[in-house]
Formats: structure tokens, sequence, C-alpha cells
């Protein structure tokens, strides 16, 4: 099953949702499945997830090989190890808590990419443009996920 919502999140990111981007920004799907699985399956679990997700992100993106890995799978980790004392099925706390883990990856992204890249975008530009756009697109779509993995969860 963590497969077939990697694969579709990736599928959604790399076609349907370029109709529904605002801009460039559109939100990101493999981050809101990882966070997903993290929060409802723990921190083994979103370990796993945000490792295959984070490589999927890489390889489908222009990006230095390895940076999502290390940052989705940290941060599924992270989520599933607090996830034990987090109302799971609140949907501020779904919210609050993909907002947060846009920012963290934004951040470390920003702070990878200018060491590497040589990136001259200031930070507060790139926090205004890119940053807040994606945490409000991700913050929304991030309940659907869950209420979707949840629906089929209890399905099975």
């Amino acid at each position: 099953m963590i497969l077939l919502f990697l694969i579709l999140a990736l599928l959604l990111h790399l076609t349907i949702l370029d109709i529904f981007a605002i801009g460039w920004i559109k939100p990101d799907l493999l981050l809101v499945v990882t966070v997903v699985f993290a929060m409802q399956k723990g921190k083994r679990t979103g370990l796993k997830v945000g490792l295959l997700a984070g490589a999927l992100a890489d390889i489908f993106s222009a990006g230095g090989l390895g940076i999502n890995i290390f940052i989705l799978g940290g941060l599924g980790f992270l989520i599933g190890y607090f996830s034990e004392r987090i109302y799971k099925e609140s949907i501020f706390a779904q919210s609050f808590i993909c907002a947060i883990a846009v920012v963290i990856h934004s951040i470390v992204f920003y702070v990878f990419a200018s060491f590497t890249f040589n990136e001259t975008l200031s930070f507060l530009s790139f926090a205004v443009t890119k940053v807040l756009p994606t945490v409000i697109y991700t913050t929304v779509i991030c309940p659907f996920v869950f209420k979707l993995f949840t629906k089929i969860s209890y399905e099975k």
C-alpha cells in the first residue's frame, strides 16, 4: 500500500498537479504522503516512506541526488516519533504538521542548494516566493490525503 500511495503521489505531482499549479507552485504530495504514514504508522514506517519518497523525488527532479532522501527520511522518522503525542484525527494537527514539514524541508533544501549550487536567491525572497505559497497549498491538501488514507486503511 505504501508503494501504491507513493507512485500515485508521484504521478499526480508530475502530471495532473501542473494543471492546478499556481504559477510554478504546487503541493508537495510526496511530503504529504510521508507525513500521513508517519503520523498514522509511527517512526519506522515514517522513515521507510520518507526514504522511498525522497528517492522518487530525487530521481525525478533536477536537484542533487540524496538531499530529498535525507530530508524526507528524517522528517518521516521525527514525525513518526512524535506522532504518539499528537491527536491524529484533528484536521488542525494534520495541517499544522504538514505546514511545519514543508517549512523544514524548504529551509534544509535552501541551505543545501545555497552551498552546493551557489544559489544567490536571498532567504527572504525564497521564503516569500516559494516557501509560503507551498506551505499554504500543501496545508490545504493535507487533510484530504489523511481522509483518503484513513478510508482506504479501514476498508482493508
